[in-house]
């Protein structure tokens, strides 16, 4: 639960974004205390990756970071109302171009793992 609250200085949220709409309702109601922060996720782009996805996903959000941008969302076109969050889509967002900056990964598997890592650069 800690890894939920919202962190001063994230740059970008990394939400586990499963698309499938019971469980993304879910992860979006325990990220609102990040709501202002910008987020994105990364399964639209690489499927679910078994055991790997939280690893895979760890690896994209610090080539993010070093390369200054959020990816967006792939394949969502528009977010769903009241989701609460700041999603990332169609074209991707920028970062400083200086500085150290910060990312929040969050993992949640279907047996039932949850995790949360940091990424900074």
């Amino acid at each position: 639960r800690d890894g939920l609250a919202e962190a001063p200085g994230d740059a970008f949220v990394v939400a586990a974004g499963h698309g499938v709409p019971e469980l993304d309702r879910e992860e979006a109601a325990a990220l609102r205390s990040s709501a202002e922060t910008p987020c994105t996720a990364f399964k639209g782009a690489t499927g679910y990756c078994g055991a790997a996805t939280s690893l895979v996903e760890f690896v994209l959000a610090v080539a993010a970071l070093r390369a200054r941008v959020i990816p967006p969302v792939v394949g969502l076109a528009v977010p769903s109302d009241g989701i609460g969050l700041r999603l990332i889509h169609g074209e991707p967002a920028s970062l400083p171009a200086d500085g150290r900056l910060r990312a929040r990964c969050f993992s949640r598997s279907w047996v039932g793992e949850r995790a949360a890592i940091t990424a900074s650069c």
